[in-house]
């Protein structure tokens, strides 16, 4: 082939390629946007489950603090030796301080007493620090018994964006690949359905992909957990706030949280449709494979019978 044919074949082929990489950045670019979008979600989560086990009971603080406190109430009392106090007992020496032998350490000691009160303090502290979250990237605090409603605005914001990207990112795939069977030749498009299966991640393989949904259900289970113990402790919105805003504020977070059900079920389905697309694609790279070998194997057989002849006529 001359140079000059070369040139126009390349002239030809060129602008398809340029045009099927636009289909292809516009899947990378969707594929892209999931990924931030769970990572918004992973992060949500663990805060959210950081928050609640700080200040829901039995959380690590509270029941230091009750040791503590029981430990304090036998000392005063003198009761040193019953099964609890004992318990208590115990372990206060053990947490205030590293050795237990000397007997300026003893329960009825006045240094055990005043390491006793100053450690209660502390803690009391930083119990009364646990009922205020700051959040990241805002810089703005809030109370823990507004982390119910908080998190299901979040929540059905990004839950709500998550499907919307879903949704996209399964349109550019169909998209894309309706353009990659448009190629001239098998090779081409075979490399065209490689590169659309490269910009997957999460969702590279056939089946579910159950990590996506694990993740939905475990954010889901954590708010859920949050707006039970919102449910159980309206008697004390009421006393705080009074009857209208302590009502409405419970219910308010509910119904966020039915909001945040219906999006995840919604976001679980259309991942699934994506899982399903990919399916498609794999299932196509492999059909496009096997007539590739086929192909192959044909131009082998006409080689051989082609060598055959020119011996046989030689």
């Amino acid at each position: 082939m001359s140079q000059e044919d070369l040139t126009r074949q390349n002239a030809v082929v060129k602008p398809a390629d340029t045009e099927f990489k636009l289909y292809l950045d516009a899947v990378s670019s969707a594929s892209q946007r999931t990924r931030s979008t769970i990572y918004v979600l992973v992060a949500i989560g663990v805060l959210t489950l950081t928050a609640y086990r700080n200040t829901s009971k039995p959380d690590w603080v509270d029941s230091r603090l009750a040791h503590l406190q029981l430990a304090s109430a036998c000392v005063e009392r003198g009761e040193l030796f019953t099964l609890d106090c004992s318990v208590a007992i115990d372990y206060s020496r053990s947490f205030l301080f590293s050795g237990r032998s000397h007997e300026f350490l003893l329960a009825d000691g006045k240094e055990f007493k005043d390491e006793l009160k100053q450690q209660i303090q502390a803690f009391i502290k930083i119990r009364t620090d646990a009922l205020s979250l700051r959040l990241p990237f805002f810089g703005v605090v809030i109370d823990m018994n507004d982390l119910g409603l908080i998190t299901g605005v979040f929540l059905s914001f990004v839950l709500y964006v998550f499907q919307a990207g879903l949704h996209r990112e399964v349109d550019n795939l169909n998209r894309s690949k309706k353009r990659a069977a448009e190629a001239t030749t098998f090779q081409k498009r075979k490399e065209r359905l490689e590169l659309l299966l490269m910009t997957q991640v999460l969702a590279s393989r056939k089946g579910i992909t159950i990590g996506v949904h694990v993740l939905l259900i475990a954010v889901l289970l954590v708010h859920g957990a949050v707006v039970r113990d919102d449910w159980l402790t309206s008697g004390t919105a009421i006393a705080l706030q009074g009857p209208f805003w302590g009502t409405w504020e419970t219910r308010i977070d509910v119904g966020f949280f039915l909001l945040v059900i219906s999006l995840t079920v919604l976001c679980s389905l259309r991942q699934r449709a994506l899982d399903r697309t990919i399916d498609d694609l794999i299932v196509r790279l492999h059909g496009v494979e096997k007539l590739l070998e086929s192909e192959a194997e044909g131009e082998a057989e006409q080689l051989i019978a082609t060598e055959t002849g020119d011996g046989r006529r030689s």
